[in-house]
């Protein structure tokens, strides 16, 4: 039989009744609160009583301060009235009572309204405040890339992923605010009556707000997968988990204020460091070359080799993004032969029918086109730029729209090479 449980506790730090009744109730049924580390509450094992609990707020203690003990002046104070410490968390303190009717500890309604804002001062309200900033200056930066780069945007994950971010942060944050000063504008006028004011129990919302998380992260990895786009999640996860988890640990330990806040400062330098030390050496470009897209950039499916002729040594440039929506492949070619242009070409895959019509005028707009036969290229439609010196031309397949730019004029085999290598592949 287990002696201990872990619970993923959502209740607001401003709902004391909420904590109170529900940590009674866990009481009653055998479990004791023995400790808050993060979001998890952690309980022991104990025979099925009826407890009382009140939670106490000290607004003045010091985020990187270390954790209560029963010697602190006001665990001695509540220990005096008969109340026990069962865990802490920055400023929330949670005591029970082995009495049926212990001393009351949070008598005025005013005073515990007023301690309660000093903490979402401190904590509630900048980070709402923080992340109703990031979404608002998010959802510009990405609409504004909608539609001034509407074709990279879609083919880009992690493009995605941020106005996704931007679409659903916005509201939680906008909640969490009306939800507490809605709550604020009651609660005052019913301490001035010498009455507390709980919050209401929105299960609901506290569902939406932990779901929150894997809803982001199943987006980033749906939408960002290339390798790049996963180390820069892992990279900045790790960093942002491994400093909070470091920080909780050290307070759990009662480590000195000043060693907590320079520990975490100093942790948070060296992993961001070490980690753009190890991109900088060139690993993740090499892997996401090899495993990104296909392979194509490393491996792309169209070279200057494949028509006989050599390339310039070093010249080649191969770039590339997808999406659940649309991939790009782009590459650029030097010939070893002196010729006025490069060979390259542009390639977008739509992957969703509806944007095609779309894709397609993109691709049109910039350039003066003339029509010309597609059956060479084997493609549905051809068009050749009359504005430009080389031999460029748009060829519009199925699914598949390849912008390609040669030195010399095709010849017959050489239409027919394009469209077997570019016309149905698939990045």
């Amino acid at each position: 039989m287990r002696d201990h449980k872990y619970r993923f506790e959502t209740y607001p730090f401003y709902d004391p009744d909420g904590i109170r009744r529900h940590l009674e109730a866990m009481a009653r049924k055998g479990w004791l609160l023995d400790g808050i580390f993060l979001a998890v509450w952690r309980y022991r094992r104990i025979e099925p009583k009826a407890l009382p609990f009140t939670v106490v707020y000290d607004p003045d203690t010091d985020p990187f301060a270390p954790d209560p003990t029963p010697d602190d002046p006001l665990c001695a104070l509540c220990a005096h009235s008969g109340w026990t410490l069962a865990a802490a968390s920055g400023f929330l303190q949670i005591y029970y009572s082995r009495q049926p009717h212990p001393v009351p500890l949070e008598t005025d309604p005013v005073v515990t309204v007023e301690n309660i804002h000093r903490m979402a001062k401190r904590t509630l309200l900048p980070s709402c405040g923080l992340f109703l900033g990031l979404a608002l200056l998010d959802l510009a930066l990405e609409l504004n890339n909608l539609f001034t780069t509407t074709l990279d945007f879609l083919s880009n994950g992690m493009d995605l992923i941020l106005l996704l971010f931007g679409i659903v942060i916005l509201p939680l944050s906008v909640g969490g605010l009306a939800m507490y000063y809605a709550w604020r504008k009651k609660a005052l006028a019913a301490a001035e009556l010498g009455q507390f004011l709980p919050p209401k129990h929105r299960p609901w919302a506290n569902a939406l707000l932990w779901l929150t998380a894997p809803l982001l992260l199943c987006g980033y990895f749906a939408f960002g997968i290339t390798v790049q786009n996963r180390y820069d999640f892992f990279r900045w996860t790790a960093v942002i988990l491994l400093c909070a988890l470091v920080e909780e640990i050290m307070r759990k330990k009662r480590a000195h204020r000043d060693t907590t806040q320079n520990v975490a400062l100093l942790l948070c330098i060296v992993l961001s460091v070490s980690l753009a030390v190890f991109e900088g050496a060139g690993v993740i470009d090499k892997l996401d070359r090899e495993y990104s897209l296909h392979g194509w950039q490393a491996h792309p499916p169209l070279v200057l080799a494949d028509f006989g002729i050599a390339a310039a040594e070093h010249s080649r440039f191969t770039t590339g993004d997808s999406s659940p929506l649309l991939a790009q492949l782009t590459l650029a070619e030097s010939p070893a032969q002196v010729y006025e242009t490069n060979f390259r070409y542009h390639i977008t895959q739509v992957k969703h029918p509806a944007l095609y019509a779309l894709c397609r005028e993109k691709a049109l707009e910039g350039h003066n086109w003339e029509a010309v036969p597609a059956q060479g290229w084997g493609a549905q439609q051809a068009y050749r730029s009359t504005d430009q010196g080389d031999h460029y031309y748009l060829l519009c397949y199925p699914e598949v729209i390849v912008g390609i730019g040669l030195p010399w004029p095709p010849t017959p085999a050489q239409t027919a090479l394009v469209g077997a290598r570019l016309g149905a592949i698939q990045i």
